[in-house]
C-alpha cells in the first residue's frame, strides 16, 4: 500500500489527528435516529480508478442477489458541478465548502431516505473524498471535518488502488486528453488515501483496481456477508469452522 509518501505534510496531518478523524467517521448519526439502518458502503478512489463503473456494477449484482439497493454519488446536484466549474482556480477551500454543501443536502433529502427504505446504499465517493483530496490539496484538515459534521459517515469504504499513470491512460482513452500535469496530484491523493487506510483498517478496505468491475464486486459482496449483514446477503457467508 504505497512506502514513501509524496504529501508528507498530509500523511502527517492526518495521522497527528487520527482522533479527530474518528470522531467523524465513526460517530453515531442523528438523521438515522429514527428507522433502520442499512449498509452505506462507499467506493472511493482517484480519478479514472473506475469508481462509477463498479458503483453502478455492485448495485446491479446486489439488487441480483435479492438486495434492496440504492446508488448516490459526489457531487449530486447539476448546480454543484456547474459551481466548481466556475471555482476554477479558487482553490481548495471553496471546493471544500462547495463538495460540503453538495453533501450534506444530498445526504438529509436523499441518502437517509434510502437507508431507510433499502438493504445497501452504494455511494459513489463519500465524505472521505474530502479528506483525500481536498485536505492534500491544502485545505486545513479542521475545516474540512467541521463542513462535513452533519454529513453521514459510511460503514464501509472500498478504495480502488490504482497507479495515477494509469489511471491518466484510462481517462485519456475516454477522451479526457491533456491530463499528465495530474499525476503529481493523483500521486498525493492516492496517499491520502492509503494513508486513511493504514488508520482505520477495519472501515477501508483496498482492492485492487486492475481487475475487472465484475471481479471487485463480487469481492466486495462476498466481504460484506463476513460482517453484519442485511438478510439478503447472509446465504453468502461461509460456514463457520467446527
Amino acid at each position: 500500500m504505497g512506502s514513501t509518501p509524496d504529501n508528507p505534510e498530509t500523511v502527517e496531518a492526518l495521522t497527528n489527528n487520527r482522533a479527530l478523524l474518528e470522531s467523524l467517521l465513526s460517530s453515531p448519526h442523528p438523521l438515522l435516529s429514527e428507522g433502520k439502518k442499512s449498509l452505506y458502503v462507499a467506493v472511493e478512489g482517484i480519478d479514472g480508478s473506475g469508481k462509477t463503473t463498479l458503483s453502478q456494477i455492485l448495485q446491479k449484482l446486489l439488487r441480483e442477489r435479492g438486495c434492496r439497493a440504492g446508488l448516490v454519488w459526489e457531487p449530486f446536484y447539476e448546480e454543484s458541478k456547474a459551481l466548481l466549474e466556475r471555482a476554477g482556480s479558487a482553490g481548495p477551500v471553496a471546493e471544500a465548502y462547495i463538495f460540503a454543501a453538495d453533501r450534506v443536502l444530498m445526504h438529509r433529502l436523499v441518502l437517509a431516505p434510502m437507508l431507510r427504505e433499502n438493504d445497501v446504499v452504494v455511494g459513489d465517493r463519500s465524505l472521505v473524498a474530502s479528506l483525500a483530496y481536498q485536505v492534500t490539496r491544502g485545505a486545513p484538515l479542521e475545516l474540512v471535518v467541521e463542513l462535513n459534521r452533519e454529513a453521514l459517515p459510511p460503514d464501509r469504504v472500498y478504495l480502488l488502488d490504482l497507479e495515477p499513470r494509469v489511471a491518466r491512460m484510462r481517462l485519456e482513452k475516454r477522451g479526457k486528453g491533456g491530463l499528465r500535469f495530474l499525476e503529481t496530484v493523483q500521486e498525493r491523493v492516492r496517499e491520502s488515501y492509503l494513508q486513511i487506510a493504514r488508520l482505520f483498517p477495519t472501515l477501508v478496505k483496498v482492492l485492487d483496481a486492475t481487475r475487472s468491475p465484475g471481479e471487485l464486486a463480487a469481492q466486495i459482496i462476498e466481504d460484506l456477508a463476513q460482517g453484519p449483514s442485511p438478510e439478503c446477503l447472509k446465504a453468502l457467508k461461509a460456514p463457520s469452522s467446527p
